[in-house]
């Protein structure tokens, strides 16, 4: 596990076991929600564990994602998995060695062809590795429907300045070009925006960094038709607790808002997720950090281009509604917005909510981090048919040889 995911981990796990272990105040809303797969149902996880943020599903219905550990033999780090919608699982491939590259930490993004598209924070070529250490800089792939891996990217040499330990998911323009997020190098920046053209060349277009630009950010982008790319920090910024930027194709960096300002505390601080765009532009995120209270419970908020505050949609109170949303939200037809929480609900191993576009909110499901599974960490994934799949960091089989607490599922919830 790369070093800035492997701090937030046990950040959160900190969080989870000692920190806000919420008592019910009023029964979750289960009836809807199935657990597809668990994961280490395998003779030594060989069908993986610990899945990572960011499900992809295809117009069948399949559903694609990554594993952080697992695999057919006890030295693979990781797998990308395919379910069924009847739940059944295939490994597509194993990162089993530096060369396949290891701890694919971002997810899976499909094109329209059924090839998938990722990150690994850790490997590369061998022969090629420089100035990374004898683990390498880590890589961007391309598997085929059938699991076949082609390495487009392999982050080789730190004196070209292209960045290292890829991270987040990737996000695709119409032409086939890739975006995604790659650490820095040496103190003067904090993680870079990089792009990787389809004749294989490849840029950072923005070093982050500066006294009040934003920081290490570490979730997922969102692009709006004009090439303009949006995420969030969750440190940096005017205030130093994390801000959501744009970028434009010339790679000019404008941050929309700074979180942290001590008169504005309402609207949370440190977003630890990426961003949803509506048709009209405007922006949903969530903050994992500090309501008007001071208290860590995490609000959903909205921005509207050219205002200056973002609209407090909603602030999570840690019982019985969750808190610390860690996954980007997902929109409906109707712009109602569904999220899961890291933490809190009715047993403290978090939730899966409904939030109305006048900021009624609902819980659809409390995890007990049993069989169920717990600690959601990835945002959701909705179908045609408006039934939404998310997955577990935690749960679902408690005697995974991997992990104490179980190593997570895949679920559905119909609304």
């Amino acid at each position: 596990m790369n070093s800035k995911k492997s701090g937030l981990y046990f950040v959160l796990m900190f969080a989870l076991f000692f920190g806000n272990l919420a008592t019910a105040a009023q029964p979750a809303q289960a009836q809807t929600f199935n657990v597809l797969y668990t994961f280490c149902s395998q003779t030594n996880c060989a069908d993986g564990a610990t899945p990572n943020p960011n499900l992809v599903i295809d117009k069948a219905g399949n559903l694609y994602g990554t594993t952080q550990d697992g695999g057919d033999n006890l030295s693979t780090e990781g797998v990308a998995f395919k379910i069924s919608p009847s739940g059944a699982e295939d490994v597509l491939f194993n990162f089993e060695n530096l060369s396949t590259g290891v701890q694919p930490m971002g997810g899976l993004i499909l094109d329209a062809d059924g090839n998938l598209y990722g990150t690994a924070s850790v490997g590369g070529y061998v022969q090629k590795r420089k100035n990374c250490g004898s683990s390498g800089c880590g890589l961007v792939f391309e598997l085929s429907p059938s699991g076949s891996e082609t390495i487009l990217l392999d982050f080789i040499n730190m004196r070209t300045w292209e960045g290292k330990a890829p991270y987040g998911p990737l996000v695709r323009d119409s032409n086939g070009n890739l975006f995604g997020l790659v650490n820095g190098f040496g103190q003067a920046t904090q993680g870079g925006l990089f792009e990787l053209k389809t004749d294989g060349s490849e840029s950072v277009l923005y070093w982050f960094g500066g006294s009040k630009a934003p920081k290490d950010p570490n979730s997922g982008l969102v692009m709006d038709a004009q090439g303009n790319i949006y995420g969030t920090s969750n440190s940096g910024g005017a205030h130093h607790k994390g801000a959501v930027f744009e970028i434009n194709p010339a790679g000019q960096e404008k941050t929309l808002y700074s979180f942290g300002n001590k008169k504005a505390l309402q609207y949370g601080t440190r977003p630890a997720a990426g961003l949803v765009l509506d048709p009209s532009g405007n922006l949903y995120g969530t903050t994992s950090g500090e309501d008007s209270y001071g208290a860590s419970f995490g609000t959903v908020f909205q921005l509207t281009p050219g205002q200056a505050t973002p609209n407090l949609l909603y602030t999570f109170q840690g019982s019985p509604d969750g808190s610390m949303p860690m996954g980007s939200l997902v929109m409906d037809a109707k712009g109602n917005l569904y999220g899961t929480t890291w933490a809190g609900g009715m047993y403290g191993a978090g939730t899966v909510f409904k939030l109305t576009p006048t900021g009624d909110e609902s819980i659809l499901h409390s995890f007990s981090g049993q069989a169920d599974g717990g600690s959601p960490m990835d945002g959701l994934v909705m179908d045609g048919q408006g039934n939404l799949y998310g997955t577990t960091l935690l749960g679902g089989n408690t005697q995974c040889p991997r992990h104490s607490g179980g190593c997570g599922v895949v679920f559905k919830i119909t609304p």
